[in-house]
């Protein structure tokens, strides 16, 4: 939360330095778990999760770079399904779906 040094992983980032946030870890972490405690116990069905995961996605219907095998290519994300592979229509590939680490948004 609060690091500020990630040697070997150049892409990880904490809410320090990614938000600018320095929090109090023991505040945070209460309550953290009064959230945890008070809505894990309720069940949540799967597909009321999956739309509001869609809902929220990030850069949705937005023209958005990515890289895959090492090839740039501009693609629209579209949804994640219920296996959870990201659905991407890519320029010149068309809709295509993704498992994690297949594909990097760029930009």
């Amino acid at each position: 939360m609060l690091q500020q040094n990630f040697d070997d992983l150049p892409k990880a980032g904490s809410l320090l330095t990614q938000a600018g946030l320095e929090c109090n870890l023991e505040d945070l972490t209460l309550a953290l778990h009064e959230f945890l405690c008070m809505n894990l116990p309720r069940a949540i069905k799967e597909e009321c999760l999956l739309d509001k995961l869609n809902q929220q996605l990030f850069r949705k219907e937005v023209v958005s770079v990515f890289e895959m095998k090492g090839l740039r290519q501009n693609g629209i994300i579209k949804e994640v399904d219920s296996e959870g592979f990201l659905w991407v229509d890519l320029e010149n590939d068309g809709l295509q779906k993704f498992f994690h680490k297949e594909i990097e948004l760029l930009y």
